[in-house]
């Protein structure tokens, strides 16, 4: 390494680098998600979620760099827009997660 530590708002349980090797995806034990840029050694982008990323729950989109997925320790999955954080598409439920929004719903 060279130069100072990067601080980050927790520690870092995963990290995944984007296609390109100049930015990264780091998720912390806080649950959050951020992005960095390793040539600038900085982080450019926070991603703060309603529910807390599963210690395993980051995921890269190979065929899309412009997505990344998390899956909630309640285990629903929301595929996100790496630019804004924003999810691109309605939650992905597990099938007893999909049962109960239902009930709530009634």
């Amino acid at each position: 390494p060279v130069g100072a530590a990067l601080k980050l708002p927790s520690l870092a349980e995963t990290v995944r680098f984007l296609a390109g090797g100049r930015s990264a995806l780091v998720q912390g034990e806080d649950g959050r998600v951020c992005l960095i840029d390793l040539t600038e050694w900085k982080v450019v982008r926070e991603y703060q979620f309603e529910h807390k990323v599963h210690a395993a729950g980051l995921r890269i989109a190979a065929k899309n760099p412009d997505l990344f997925a998390v899956a909630f320790e309640n285990g629903t999955i929301v595929v996100c827009d790496i630019a804004t954080g924003r999810p691109r598409f309605a939650p992905i439920a597990p099938p007893n997660r999909v049962k109960e929004m239902g009930q709530l719903r009634q």
